[in-house]
């Protein structure tokens, strides 16, 4: 059975048309999370955002409101398990049948491994949430997903780090980096998995992207960031956001099982 997520196009006459369509983001309401539902809901879907900032999550469905679809705020704490089955229930509820899973929440640690405490409490939090909140948020609405036999898709935000650890000298991010590469390797065994159920799942690795990590950076190290980069700039999180609806409309219905680089060259040349 050929249904909407996977079907082939027979125009370009819309391109990236995502009107009507049901998306979850989680961490949505700030930093590329937030780029990537403004991206959505300028298309035309509806968006629940799952994030764990009451505030912030408010006020971007406020912000949202402008476009015409529905939104709504749903707090989660994507590390606890019952937490992510309400969230995902909830905006089921709220939305319909789930079309669009976009795993981005995320947190990171920077310190050296070697320095953490002896229970690697930073470590294991970061694997918490970066990790197995990924797959809490994937079981919760992949199961939704599979049981209204309507298929759908999901999207990880990995980082370029899963596969480079080039910053690990100034930067050592031991937790962050080893839950994006798991989050990777996930990524192409639930699209195997899930393919019975016509759930394709994909990943995006941004580079280096404007985000609130930029607030612990010092303007000499970003421009030195920059300089690192082909294109010599950050990405920013529209652009992992255009992305995203790219892979949800009829032009990416064949895209499954795919980690792809967003990153303007970084990996090339570090």
């Amino acid at each position: 059975m050929v249904i909407a997520m996977t079907n082939p196009i027979s125009d370009v006459k819309n391109p990236m048309d995502v009107t009507g369509l049901n998306v979850i983001v989680t961490g949505g309401c700030s930093g590329i999370g937030w780029g990537i539902t403004l991206a959505f809901a300028q298309r035309g879907a509806n968006v629940a955002i799952l994030d764990c900032d009451v505030q912030s999550g408010e006020k971007a469905v406020t912000e949202l409101t402008q476009y015409g679809g529905k939104y709504v705020y749903i707090a989660c704490n994507i590390a606890d398990s019952q937490s992510t089955l309400q969230a995902a229930g909830a905006a089921r509820s709220a939305l319909g049948p789930i079309d669009v899973l976009v795993n981005c929440a995320g947190i990171t640690a920077v310190k050296p491994f070697l320095d953490m405490d002896k229970e690697l409490s930073e470590f294991r939090k970061v694997i918490d949430v970066d990790l197995i909140g990924t797959a809490n948020m994937t079981y919760a609405v992949g199961n939704i997903m599979r049981n209204d036999k309507r298929g759908g898709l999901i999207i990880n935000i990995s980082s370029s780090s899963a596969v480079r650890c080039s910053g690990s000298r100034e930067l050592p991010m031991t937790g962050y980096v080893a839950s994006k590469a798991a989050v990777n390797h996930l990524t192409t065994s639930w699209a195997i998995e899930f393919a019975e159920h016509n759930i394709r799942v994909n990943c995006i690795m941004p580079g280096p992207t404007k985000s609130k990590m930029d607030d612990n950076l010092t303007p000499e190290y970003l421009e030195r960031i920059a300089n690192s980069i082909l294109t010599r700039r950050q990405g920013h999180g529209m652009e992992i956001g255009a992305l995203c609806v790219f892979f949800a409309s009829p032009e990416g219905s064949h895209l499954d099982g795919v980690v792809m680089p967003h990153d303007g060259g970084f990996n090339c040349i570090n």
